[in-house]
């Protein structure tokens, strides 16, 4: 297979969860930010891949402690699940819950309330 074949973008993303579940955050983002690029420049993968991946990064980069990473990627996650889904949607419901925990647990309790 090409090296940026789809099915290679869904290995790296298997690999990036895996890496996420073994507490090797690093190489999750590793993993994850390939599968973004081929994701990125494949116009085969629908935005909904992309949005779940990114949801991923931004779970590593919560877990890192590293809020405003992961606020910028929940971010991105949220605008694909709203073009996606619409605005009424359990993933969207998720995604706003993890921002909403960013928020609080910075003291930031207005902007997690608005979540």
């Amino acid at each position: 297979l090409p090296d940026d074949h789809v099915n290679i973008a869904d290995s790296y993303y298997g690999l990036g969860i895996i890496m996420d579940n073994k507490g090797d955050y690093e190489a999750s983002l590793k993993w994850h930010k390939k599968c973004i690029q081929i994701q990125n420049e494949t116009r085969l993968i629908n935005n909904s891949s992309i949005a779940y991946n990114y949801n991923s990064i931004a779970n590593v980069y919560q877990k890192q402690g590293d809020y405003k990473q992961a606020l910028e990627y929940y971010n991105k996650t949220l605008n694909l699940f709203k073009e996606i889904f619409g605005e009424n949607h359990s993933d969207i419901a998720m995604c706003l819950n993890n921002m909403a925990c960013i928020y609080a647990s910075e003291k930031r309790y207005s902007e997690a309330l608005e979540c």
